[in-house]
């Protein structure tokens, strides 16, 4: 067995372009807020101008953040109110990139549909042009990668595996198993498959039975979250952390990981251990399609303000959608069917490696807005951190045959402060 299983942790390795993609999609998307933001706080002066409802998804999501946040916060504004702060946003770089991307924001057209996206980055269709680049770019993304060797498994774990699926005599299982201990490893993932269809196959032109699927399960494991630095002011009071995020299945379909509470109480150096772990995901393999890719998007924050996984999520569906539609019509515009040549179809969400590849982005792109808002608006997030793995198979393993990946860590620096998190990957049989 030759699969490998690869991870992207933190900092993602996008190609130039899609960098460059990532950039101006950020900057598009400060505007869209910004546009957002203003109608929510004065919406009667956008009224008298012939907009009646919100030209911004995005704006409502961040409102909606800002409204519930709660003016105890260790970092809230000294000018605290309900009331949305645009002047802290609409400031002369925001004006400037509204000039750059000839953007009205007094206007019914939301500002993401101003932009002539086949135009301003047309350039992206290098990286698109085909499955087999795209599959090139998909690679490079998972630059963190394990050899594994053979999946190995004892009598013990073969007959539990074995037993519950397939038609075969407990007996003629315990011979199978005896006869390991004699000729040693035995590869019983090729037994499972010769005999996955319970019949006695005596050679016959008969199509091959699809072999049984050994892996069951893929668990995010969460064992440690340390205060590296706490954030400033480092008095009065200690840190109280909260973490949430979004979950992202094979099939692109995501699912908010409940947010709960770390700690009250981190100083310098101190750390929540989880033992056993905190499992805050479990994916499901049994209708998966390989090669499989999984992501969480986690969030820390100072205080729970309430609602933290919801916006994080919020963020991550609206964004992905855009950058879907950007890829999609610079797709259209050079001729290429993106959704069809990549396993979906165009108009629908996009899977497969382009798939994976716009979520990294999505969550490079939050990471970029919530960082912005942090230092504009006052919120007590930490800028969100992405984590992902890549199951080749359905009997794919770890280094070593091992069920469970090498321990790895996220890091959260915002307001003077940093946070590690240590997390895992577990795979169920």
């Amino acid at each position: 067995m030759t699969d490998t299983v690869a991870f992207v942790s933190g900092d993602t390795t996008f190609s130039p372009d899609m960098r460059e993609l990532i950039r101006q999609t950020v900057e598009t998307l400060k505007l869209d807020i910004v546009q957002g933001l203003a109608f929510e706080q004065s919406p009667k002066v956008f009224r008298s101008q012939g907009i009646r409802k919100n030209p911004s998804k995005l704006g409502g999501i961040v409102a909606s953040r800002l409204k519930s946040l709660s003016k105890e916060t260790k970092f809230a504004r000294p000018d605290y109110s309900k009331s949305l702060p645009l002047q802290q946003l609409y400031t002369g770089d925001i004006r400037n990139l509204a000039r750059k991307h000839n953007v009205e924001l007094m206007s019914k057209v939301p500002v993401v549909d101003q932009t002539d996206h086949a135009k301003a980055l047309g350039f992206i269709a290098r990286d698109i042009a085909n499955e087999d680049q795209i599959k090139n770019l998909h690679e490079n993304l998972f630059a963190i990668e394990v050899d594994p060797e053979t999946v190995k498994m004892d009598a013990k774990a073969a007959l539990h595996a074995a037993l519950p699926s397939l038609e075969v005599s407990p007996a003629v299982a315990r011979m199978i198993a005896d006869r390991q201990k004699l000729v040693g490893v035995i590869d019983w993932s090729k037994i499972f498959a010769d005999i996955s269809d319970g019949s006695d196959n005596d050679g016959d032109d008969e199509e091959p039975a699809d072999p049984i699927q050994l892996n069951r399960g893929l668990k995010f494991r969460l064992h440690r979250v340390k205060c590296v630095d706490e954030t400033n002011p480092e008095w009065p009071g200690d840190d109280e952390i909260a973490a949430g995020g979004v979950a992202v299945n094979w099939n692109e379909d995501t699912t908010q990981i409940n947010e709960f509470r770390v700690g009250n109480s981190f100083d310098d150096g101190e750390s929540k251990f989880y033992n056993p772990p905190r499992v805050l995901k479990n994916f499901s393999l049994d209708d998966a399609e390989f090669p499989a890719d999984f992501m969480v998007a986690m969030a820390l924050a100072e205080k729970d303000n309430g609602g933290l996984s919801k916006f994080i999520d919020d963020l991550w569906e609206a964004i992905r959608d855009h950058v879907e539609v950007i890829l999609i019509a610079v797709g259209a515009a050079a001729g290429l069917a993106i959704g069809a040549g990549v396993g979906g179809t165009v108009g629908t969400a996009i899977g497969g490696p382009l798939g994976t590849i716009i979520g990294l982005a999505a969550g490079a792109i939050i990471g970029a807005l919530v960082g912005w808002l942090i230092s504009a608006l006052k919120d007590d997030i930490f800028e969100p951190q992405s984590a992902a793995v890549r199951l080749p198979s359905h009997d794919s393993a770890f280094a070593g045959g091992s069920l469970t990946s090498p321990t790895m860590t996220l890091n959260f620096r915002n307001h003077g402060g940093h946070y590690r998190a240590y997390y895992s990957w577990q795979i169920v049989r």
